[in-house]
């Protein structure tokens, strides 16, 4: 075997010279009678007086002793290095050995030969992260890889080091918990080789012979910073937007927001990593996203921009393309061809794009690389558990292993918000958002797009208030964000709560517990009290268990039990975590993110519950002194004013855990007082005044001057329902036919009721999940005024399951829209239904009956009542 001589100026003249020696190379043959080997890249058998390894700083209490060069160990002709180490017990020495950069490569390895006086050694590498910058110190991110220990002492051993890939993919999620989501393994590199001694009693003794290096390719690795050493502020400057960039891949992407023209400036301080934009940016938004470490999401270049020589192409800060959301199956093929003509022209042909749907989850999934899903219904209309099972129908339609992420409206819809500013608040509350991400991660989307129709930099209250919920909710995502990027959904936690489970997010020996009450509905929770246990499956009994909130952490009392570890806690807040781990390094950077934000977090907290306050205050003086329960209300107010002051004493004190406390028991105290409060606005005045449901019999029998029936609402002439504009239809699905008709199966009045069914084709073989809504019947209008309030009426009867879609029967009315749909389970009876709402300009009243997936369904004396 070829072997390099080792001299004074050996190690500074390797520098892979030995390009022969490359993989695939040329390499000397075996010996006759051998094994053919690949030749070693670099071999060092220490036949020098030179010492090569050399003792790394930073380590408190490790020192050398003694570090010479001894011929009369030499195995291989030369001699032997030799180390005395002082090292407490329990922790390692590292000794380094400098190599040029050798890029990580599944050829790559690593022996060295040592001799040892403790159990345990064990070979390691430093492996550089090129395009990973640590913003301290401007230069890239090292991770420290190790191989498999020697199990005995007092003898000569073989160390190897092998499948560096893996390893520092392995590594690199283990690090992510500590570091952040930024750290890209692209371009890895080893920069020297470690030797890991373990310390106790006395000196550790270390001999080494014979280094070998495998496998090397020469990537001529350069650090990212290109400035000079001796000036890092400029070399930190220059690098920021690449690094921006790179911090903010598709992976990483969890909080993305609509942009309606605010300060990127502010957006990022409200936690946001990326800014959807409706068109392409500017080169002054780019330099500013970049700055600020922010991704854009905008629409591609048209196709004649894209092709033509003079286009200025400055999209370095845009992460991702958004294709929108194609309807018809025209508007597919027109976005399948413009994401195949970005691939051919884009700059960068491994941009990823994204689509948009609501009705077509395959074929987006076959067009875009990240498929983002468009909820029919508001965040505040239905459970968790609904909300969970559509998005986790959506996704068994899509191509495996696409990106799935939801939207989550912040705003209601238009047709949404003039019901809710006339009969209700208008934005979703923290604890609604907060279900309904926890649903979302239950049906693995890795990204939330929040939607927003308005500033977010605006100064009035709900602007304000706004703005207060997504900062907090993003600080409380923050918190998880290493798990929900980058681990595993294992199974569910089961709890002593019943309908009350905890997702389970795996990263590496970690284990973050997300509680979900699955049939509360999207609304305030309140505070669960305890004592409540979960017992969680595959943890090791050496985890610690700790209550995560964003005012800071408890430990918790934990059991081997039969089944998993049970973990006990007292009091559960709706929005607290529970972390399961034996990697400290995982806790160390819990305490690091709350150090940072806690105070923050917890000042939200107070002043999300001080402004409910200063509402319910303004409400009571609207009302006046006639309040029927104005002592309780009175009360309640006083009570949850001594909470916020309490709250502010401790923050004060820098309590933060105790002054998020007290904001939390002010919020709960604020909800019952607001249960109390009356109406105080003319619609929810006329609301009042239906307090007790009209029936259908009434309604239909006997119409006031101020009502109007439904014509053909009875459902008795087929005649009578065409002639009044009643339309019937049917949407084309694959596998699936459907029919309307009026059915004398058991009416609930009269000799007829209305019957929907779908089917599918293949009754061995129905389809899983039914994309879209397959019949349906849209009403007559009906004229409503501006400011009437129109109550729609009915009874419906589901005797079996809906199944291939988790909505059932519904009933959409035009003034709410599909986003207030009113939904039916199955039912083998006879149910009442009622719809109130509040006309906002004069307009035609419909009411739309859609059976969303296959299955029977019938609906009776639908009628519409209006007052004037």
């Amino acid at each position: 075997m070829f072997v390099l001589r080792k001299h004074p100026f050996s190690r500074s003249c390797w520098l892979w010279w030995l390009a022969s020696l490359l993989v695939g190379g040329c390499a000397p043959s075996a010996g006759w009678g051998q094994e053919a080997r690949p030749a070693p890249v670099l071999l060092d058998n220490f036949a020098g007086p030179q010492v090569a390894w050399r003792l790394l700083d930073g380590q408190a209490g490790v020192r050398v002793t003694y570090h010479t060069m001894d011929t009369r160990l030499g195995q291989f002709g030369g001699g032997a290095e030799r180390l005395g180490l002082v090292c407490p017990a329990g922790r390692s020495a590292r000794v380094a050995y400098r190599i040029p950069p050798a890029s990580v490569i599944d050829e790559l390895q690593f022996t060295a030969r040592v001799w040892g006086n403790r159990p345990g050694l064990r070979l390691a590498a430093t492996v550089v992260l090129p395009r990973s910058l640590d913003p301290s110190t401007g230069r890239p991110r090292a991770l420290l890889v190790r191989g498999q220990a020697a199990d005995r002492q007092g003898q000569w051993r073989q160390l190897q080091l092998g499948q560096l890939p893996t390893a520092v993919a392995r590594q690199t999620r283990v690090a992510r918990v500590e570091h952040g989501s930024q750290l890209d393994e692209r371009g890895a590199y080893v920069s020297q080789i470690i030797l890991l001694a373990p310390g106790g009693p006395g000196v550790t003794e270390l001999a080494i012979d014979r280094v070998e290096v495998f496998g090397v390719v020469n990537a001529q690795v350069r650090a990212t910073p290109a400035a000079s050493p001796a000036d890092p502020t400029t070399a930190r400057a220059s690098t920021a937007p690449v690094q921006a960039r790179q911090r903010r891949g598709l992976e990483d992407l969890l909080r993305v927001i609509q942009w309606q023209d605010e300060p990127f400036a502010l957006l990022a301080k409200l936690g946001f990593d990326g800014v959807g934009l409706q068109r392409l940016p500017t080169p002054a938004e780019i330099e500013q996203a970049d700055q600020l470490g922010l991704a854009l999401i905008c629409p591609p270049p048209t196709p004649r921009q894209l092709t033509s020589p003079t286009t200025d192409r400055p999209w370095t800060a845009v992460a991702l393309w958004d294709l929108g959301e194609p309807l018809t199956e025209e508007a597919l093929e027109s976005t399948h061809r413009w994401q195949k003509l970005l691939k051919r022209h884009d700059p960068d042909p491994q941009r990823p794009a994204m689509v948009t749907t609501q009705l077509f989850p395959r074929e987006a999934s076959r067009i875009g690389d990240v498929v983002l899903f468009q909820p029919l219904l508001s965040n505040a209309n239905g459970t968790p558990r609904e909300y969970s099972a559509w998005l986790t129908g959506q996704q068994r339609l899509m191509r495996p292993g696409t990106p799935a992420w939801t939207k989550i409206q912040t705003q209601p819809s238009p047709t949404a918000a003039s019901q809710t500013c006339l009969l209700g608040p208008s934005n979703p509350t923290y604890a609604q958002l907060l279900a309904s991400t926890s649903a979302a991660l239950s049906a693995q989307c890795r990204g939330f797009y929040f939607q927003s129709r308005t500033s977010l930099a605006g100064t009035d209250p709900a602007c304000r208030l706004r703005a207060m919920t997504l900062e907090l909710l993003n600080l409380r995502l923050g918190l998880a964000q290493p798990w929900i990027t980058h681990g595993k959904l294992k199974a569910a936690a089961r709890s002593t709560v019943p309908a009350l489970t905890a997702l389970v997010l795996q990263a590496e020996q970690s284990h973050l517990l997300v509680p979900v009450a699955w049939d509360d509905p999207l609304r305030q929770q309140p505070l669960v009290t305890g004592p409540i246990s979960f017992v969680v499956p595959g943890v090791a009994e050496s985890s610690a268990a700790y209550l995560l909130s964003l005012a800071g952490t408890q430990h918790l009392r934990h059991e081997r039990v039969t089944g998993g570890i049970r973990v006990t806690v007292e009091e559960l807040p709706h929005d607290a975590y529970l972390l399961l781990t034996d990697d400290q390094r995982a806790f160390t950077q819990i305490s690091r993110y709350l150090d940072q934000h806690g105070p923050r977090a917890t000042r939200l907290t107070r002043e999300l519950a001080a402004t409910r306050w200063e509402e319910a205050v303004r409400r009571v003086q609207q009302v006046g002194s006639g309040l029927p329960a104005a002592h309780a209300i009175q009360q309640r107010l006083g009570q949850a004013r001594r909470e916020l002051q309490q709250c502010d004493k401790y923050l004060d004190m820098h309590s933060y855990e105790l002054a998020g406390r007290q904001a939390r028991t002010a919020a709960q105290t604020l909800d019952s007082c607001v249960s109390l409060l009356p109406a105080t606005s003319p619609a929810e005045e006329s609301l009042a005044q239906l307090s007790t449901p009209v029936e259908p019999e009434q309604t239909s029998a006997s119409p006031t001057t101020e009502d109007h029936c439904l014509v053909g609402g009875g459902f008795e002439d087929l005649a009578a329902l065409r002639e009044a504009g009643w339309r019937h239809q049917q949407a084309s699905l694959p596998g699936i036919t459907s029919a309307v008709r009026l059915s004398p199966t058991a009416p609930h009045r009269g000799s007829y009721c209305l019957e929907l069914e779908a089917r599918p084709l293949d009754e061995t073989r129905p389809p899983v999940v039914v994309p879209a809504p397959p019949v349906w019947i849209t009403s007559a209008p009906i004229a409503a005024a501006a400011g009437d309030l129109v109550e729609i009426t009915g009874v419906a009867r589901v005797p079996s399951p809906i199944l291939g879609s988790d909505n059932g029967l519904q009933l959409i009315d035009s003034l709410g829209g599909p986003s207030l749909a009113q939904r039916l389970p199955a039912s083998p009876t006879w149910q009442p239904v009622r719809i109130v709402r509040v006309a906002s300009a004069a307009t035609q009243v419909t009411v739309t009956v859609a059976l969303t997936g296959w299955g029977t369904a019938h609906v009776d004396e639908l009628a519409v009542r209006v007052v004037k």
